[in-house]
């Protein structure tokens, strides 16, 4: 009997393609005010999920619309076609309302303070109320872009102090009612 060794050498080649990871990230604004809806969109990916589901329940869209009860820090998984994934996060701030009346302001025609506006945050809706000292109502507005430009019944008015009600509603529903004083000055 004759031993027979057998040498073989075999070869195969093997092509390996690498794909890239997505580049996932969130648009949007990053707080809102309490009772608002936050909107915001992923981009990057073909496929995503958003996080996590006991807040936001299961969304597989880019884009997220949801209201918040509190500060939430939420993230979306974002798929390339290859199924490669990459992950993004937002921490949203929910913000109190604000409201601010100015103590005093000139409408002496120089361009500058020459008309009194309320300035509000986070409010849907106010109604506000300007008095002279007789309490005589002279200027009224439920549009926020409207401000006062000092003149009552077509006349400017003097040096003086006027009482103001401000009564507002923020996003969620709730009235806030506010009182205070601002001056006039020429």
């Amino acid at each position: 009997m004759k031993d027979t060794i057998l040498n073989v050498i075999a070869s195969d080649t093997i092509y390996l393609e690498a794909f890239d990871y997505p580049t996932i990230y969130i648009s949007g604004d990053s707080s809102v005010f309490e009772g608002e809806r936050i909107e915001l969109l992923a981009n990057g990916g073909v496929f995503y999920q958003w996080y996590p589901n006991s807040i936001v329940g299961d969304i597989s869209t880019p884009e997220l619309s949801i209201e918040l009860p509190k500060n939430e820090l939420l993230w979306v998984e974002g798929w390339n076609k290859f199924r490669c994934k990459r992950t993004d996060s937002v921490l949203v701030y929910i913000r109190e309302f604000q409201v601010y009346v100015p103590e005093a302001f000139t409408p002496n025609g120089d361009g500058v303070n020459d008309i009194l506006y309320v300035e509000t945050m986070g409010i849907e809706s106010i109604h506000f109320q300007l008095f002279n000292r007789w309490g005589e109502l002279v200027f009224e507005t439920k549009d926020k872009n409207i401000g006062w430009d000092g003149k009552h019944r077509n006349n400017y008015q003097h040096d003086q102090s006027l009482g103001w009600v401000l009564n507002v509603v923020d996003f969620k529903g709730r009235k806030h009612n506010f009182k205070g004083q601002t001056s006039i000055f020429r």
